[in-house]
Parts: structure tokens; C-alpha cells; sequence
């Protein structure tokens, strides 16, 4: 075929394209293309085509007004969208192959148990109102949202309660996650299983999240900031343990109760270092990204006296079980704290609370800044850090013109 007949059709095929493009009728949704009236609507973000069998304008639009509010009121999309969604697999079948490879996992030696897997199932399953037997297309970022407001519904005007239903909410949703980790994801392409998009949504959506705000308790409570200092370092045994950790060190609950003694590394001048990392042979969880922590080397000195006056010799840092190392921390410090005069109605946390104090105060002393307190607090990015401690940098004067004195 020549050049000149390829040109030929190209137009004629443009031509019939622009013969069929459907165009305005002046009523609201519905186009024409042809003879033929379709309408044209928006339901949950998603653009609908419906071709309509009226033949003439006016029955046209009245067609439209009834598929349009049928199709809003949830009629016939509800149909197509149940009918869609039993085509995906049900969560119940899809917890089978998660216990089932979850076992296997346990065979090998891998850290994991029986009772971490049907922990996870049942936080599936309360996030799925009670049931399995539901497809996995369920999981969707508004089924998410609307089960996080429900559960913190009635709990406005009490912020700590809110505070703890929010907490719970966003731990039934990270154990439910992990059904869809990795391994239970390439468990589940093994067995020939797809699962729609959504669930990805699904479980990258963060419920029952809330603005943290600006941190401003040492411009706000000054008073309760220089008492807290000053009883601190006065502390002794077990207490005194715990506020290293704490606050000296700004670790989190779950670091302070998991910290061992190897984690102290000499650096330069003879101060320390301490590596929070999340190890693989690591018999407790450490939360946060792998870090290094500057102490100073009577900081570590303390902590081997408070050692002995407890008379403990390791490997960690608290004495005792696990249990009873964080009891040290989330309740017997905490309780020094709410003697204090840390409010449960103000502060929720205790022994963060120290934390997020010390980072106050390495974000704003001007021999670190906000980069290394980003570093040693385990901020994934220095914006946070920013943003969280930006209430507490003071605003200087501006400078004079280059060349001036100021």
C-alpha cells in the first residue's frame, strides 16, 4: 500500500473518531454520541458511563434523573460492587495459608509463635467486625476510617481516653498487617491467590491518626521542667537506672527495657557510644531506625554504679524479667513523675515525656541542632524533628546589610 493511501485512511479514521465523540445535550450528565444518549456521573470518586435507551432528549434526562439517584443511593453500583467482590478470595481462607506458612517458618527457626500468629488473626478479625467469612476486597481505607470513628466516637471530651482508644486502634491495625507482610504475601502467590489493590491501600492507611502539635512543655510548664531536672539526677537505684535511659539517653520504653550492656561502644576522647540497632538475634523488639547515641563517659560511669547498688551485673542494663523491666519504666518511673506533678489530664505518656524533653533540649542547644538530635532521637527524617521542636526555636534578630556593622 502506497504512502498516499496510508495518509488517506489515517484521515478518514480521524474523522470517523470525531464523528463519534459524544458531545453536550445542555442537560446535566448526559451526552450524545449519534442517536444514542449516555450519561455520565461521579459515584465515590469513580467516573461511571451508562448508555441510556431513550431515543429522544426529554426522556433522555428523565432516564438520567432515576439511574442517577439509583445509582447514588447505592441500588445498582452496590449490586455490581457485590458481585465484583466476591470474586476475591475470603480472609478466612487467606488466614489457612498465613498459619499454615507461619508454622513452617517456626520449623525452620525462625522468630516467630503460635501465639503471635492467632494474635494477628484476631486483630484481623476485629477490624473486619467479627467475621473472616467477608471477602478480602473489604479491606479498604473507608471500611479503616469508618471502624476508627466508631471506636473513638463518645470519647471527645475526655482526651486521655481518646488518646488510649486511638493507641489501641493503631495497634489491632499493625498486627493486622501482618498478614499481608511479605512472606505471607509470596505465601499467598504460591497457593495462586491474587488480592485486589485495595488491601494495599489498606494497610499502608494510618487510622486514627491526630495532629501532634507543637511540643512546648519547658515554655509552658518552666516550673515542672527545673523540678523534674533537679529531683532527676538525684535519683538512685532502679529509678536512677531508668532516668539515664530515659532521659540522658532519650531511648523510648521499649529500647530502656531492652538495652544491653554490649550496646556501649568506646568512642574518641573517652566518651561512649550507644548503637540502638534492631538486631536479628535480638530476643526484644527495638522500635525506631538503627541509631548512634553520644554518651559521655560519666554518664556510663553512673550507669555501672547504679548497677551495683541494685547488684546487677547484666547483660541488661534493668534488672530482672522482661515484665518486671518495664514495670521499672512504664510504672514505678511514672509514678515518680505523676507525684511530681505530671498530670495523667495534661500528659498522657510519663517516661516518653522524658524523652521528648531531652530532645528539646539537644534540638535548641546550638553545639548540636536539629541534625543531630534527629540522629540520636531515630527520626526517619530531620523534618520531623523540625516540626515537632519548631515551637521552641526563638526568633532572632534580622541582620544587618552586607558590609554593616550590626
Amino acid at each position: 500500500m502506497s504512502a498516499g493511501a496510508d495518509t488517506v485512511e489515517y484521515f478518514i479514521a480521524i474523522l470517523m473518531k470525531i464523528s463519534k465523540t459524544a458531545t453536550s445535550t445542555g442537560v446535566r450528565g448526559v451526552l450524545k454520541r449519534g442517536d444514542t444518549f449516555i450519561l455520565r456521573i461521579k459515584v465515590k470518586g469513580k467516573q461511571i458511563w451508562r448508555t441510556l435507551s431513550s431515543k429522544n432528549l426529554r426522556d433522555a434526562a428523565a432516564e438520567a434523573k432515576r439511574l442517577r439517584k439509583t445509582m447514588i443511593d447505592g441500588g445498582e453500583e452496590a449490586v455490581k460492587t457485590t458481585a465484583k467482590r466476591s470474586q476475591w478470595p475470603k480472609l478466612s481462607h487467606l488466614v489457612e495459608i498465613y498459619k499454615r506458612e507461619g508454622k513452617a517458618k517456626m520449623l525452620r527457626g525462625d522468630r516467630i509463635s503460635l501465639e503471635t500468629l492467632n494474635k494477628n488473626v484476631r486483630c484481623l478479625e476485629r477490624i473486619t467486625g467479627g467475621s473472616l467469612e467477608v471477602s478480602s476486597a473489604e479491606l479498604t481505607k473507608e471500611n479503616l476510617v469508618e471502624f476508627s470513628d466508631n471506636w473513638l466516637s463518645g470519647y471527645e471530651s475526655d482526651a486521655v481516653k481518646l488518646n488510649r482508644r486511638r493507641n489501641s486502634i493503631i495497634a489491632l491495625h499493625r498486627r493486622s498487617r501482618s498478614l499481608f507482610a511479605d512472606w505471607a504475601m509470596n505465601a499467598y502467590e504460591k497457593a495462586g491467590i491474587s488480592l485486589p489493590s485495595c488491601v494495599l491501600e489498606w494497610k499502608k492507611t494510618k487510622p486514627a491518626t491526630a495532629p501532634s502539635g507543637k511540643y512546648r512543655v519547658p515554655l509552658d510548664h518552666p516550673d515542672l521542667v527545673a523540678t523534674t531536672l533537679k529531683t532527676g539526677v538525684q535519683l538512685s537505684g532502679e529509678l536512677g537506672l531508668a532516668w539515664v535511659l530515659c532521659f540522658e539517653m532519650a531511648l523510648r520504653t521499649g529500647e530502656a527495657k531492652s538495652v544491653c550492656l554490649d550496646w556501649f561502644n568506646p568512642a574518641g576522647n573517652g566518651h561512649y557510644r550507644v548503637d540502638v540497632i534492631t538486631r536479628p538475634d535480638q530476643q526484644f523488639k527495638v522500635k525506631g531506625s538503627d541509631r548512634q547515641i553520644a554518651v559521655h563517659r560519666d554518664t556510663f560511669k553512673k550507669i555501672q554504679v547504679l548497677m551495683a547498688e541494685v547488684d546487677h551485673s547484666g547483660p541488661y542494663v534493668l534488672p530482672g524479667l522482661p515484665t518486671q523491666r518495664f514495670d521499672i519504666v512504664g510504672r514505678d518511673l511514672a509514678a515518680w513523675m505523676r507525684d511530681l506533678g505530671w498530670e495523667p489530664e495534661v500528659f498522657e505518656k510519663c517516661a516518653h515525656e522524658l524523652r521528648k524533653l531531652q530532645g528539646s533540649r539537644w534540638f535548641s542547644d546550638p553545639r548540636l541542632g536539629p541534625a543531630v538530635a534527629q540522629e540520636w532521637l531515630g527520626h526517619a527524617d530531620v523534618s520531623t524533628t523540625c516540626k515537632f521542636y519548631a515551637a521552641l526555636a526563638s526568633n532572632p534578630e534580622p541582620l544587618p546589610p552586607a558590609g554593616l556593622d550590626g
